[in-house]
C-alpha cells in the first residue's frame, strides 16, 4: 500500500494528495495511506492543557501562516 506524507498545514497540498488517493481507490488500485502532519495550537481536553504546547518560534511561524 503506498503512503504519502504531507504538510497538514498546507490545505492545498492536502487536497491534491487526497484527490490522488481517491482517484487511485476509484480505479480499484487499492488504498493509500495519507499522513497529514499538523501543529496543535491548543490542548484537546482538560487533561491536555494548553501549556503542553510549545509557544516558541515554531508556534509563531505557524501562526503567521494562518493569518
Amino acid at each position: 500500500m503506498p503512503g504519502v506524507h504531507v504538510d497538514g498545514m498546507d490545505i492545498l497540498k492536502v487536497r491534491e494528495v487526497a484527490k490522488e488517493a481517491v482517484g487511485r481507490a476509484r480505479r480499484d488500485e487499492g488504498p493509500t495511506l495519507v499522513e497529514c502532519e499538523t501543529y496543535r495550537f491548543r490542548g484537546q481536553s482538560l487533561a491536555d492543557p494548553d501549556e503542553l504546547c510549545d509557544p516558541g518560534e515554531q508556534f509563531e511561524s505557524l501562526l503567521g501562516m494562518c493569518l
